[in-house]
């Protein structure tokens, strides 16, 4: 069994800097769209089977 894809740490601080933005005057249309990259794998060790 196995998980790819972003941490909720990695999400949280992507929509903060965006965020951070608007109050500086910054239209949220204007932002363009940056999707993140998958950067964790985690597998789990007791579901993994050697022949």
């Amino acid at each position: 069994m196995f998980s790819l894809g972003t941490g909720p740490t990695t999400r949280g601080g992507a929509a903060g800097k965006l965020v951070v933005r608007i109050p500086k005057g910054e239209s949220p249309a204007s932002m363009p769209f940056e999707p993140l990259t998958p950067t964790t794998l985690l597998l789990q060790a007791d579901t993994l089977v050697t022949p």
